[in-house]
């Protein structure tokens, strides 16, 4: 094998192996290593308050079978904040658009008088039918996105 290719496919090995190991430790797989000296540094920049001991975190050993069950197990938690603020928008604009809809076709008019409009209701709702739906479908994309991109 080429010696180029051969330094390019370790790299990727222990770059992959370091995100691996960062994923289960963010996720509360991993063993305390306590410092011998009990000091903080950068190396042991945890605290563990029942031992009043300085420790670092080390992943700990899985099978490829195991981390991918792992993974896959946690990857619901995986959130998209974009994808979840365009979410919210959305809803907010659909209850805020029932009720300006339902609230301003209640408002009394000299043409109307205090009777319910119901067209000035329909404008509204459907107005807000529409963008909150197209918001709901544009977060929908960006979830399935940030999941295929994360694949």
């Amino acid at each position: 094998m080429n010696k180029i290719v051969e330094d390019y496919l370790v790299k990727l090995d222990q770059k992959e192996l370091s995100n691996r190991d960062a994923f289960l430790i963010e996720n509360g797989f991993f063993e305390k290593v306590y410092s011998e000296t009990n000091e903080y540094s950068s190396e042991f920049p945890f605290n563990d308050n029942e031992q009043d001991k300085f420790f670092k975190k080390i992943a700990i050993e899985v099978t490829d079978d195991e981390y991918k069950k792992i993974y896959n197990s946690l990857e619901h938690k995986e959130k998209n904040s974009v994808s979840t603020l365009i979410f919210i928008i959305a809803i907010i604009i659909y209850i805020g658009g029932f009720l300006a809809g339902a609230s301003l076709a209640n408002a009394p008019s000299e043409y109307y008088g205090n009777t319910f409009n119901i067209s000035v209701a329909i404008i509204y709702w459907a107005f807000a039918f529409i963008c909150g739906s197209i918001l709901l479908g544009l977060s929908e994309i960006i979830k399935l996105l940030h999941k295929i991109a994360n694949k």
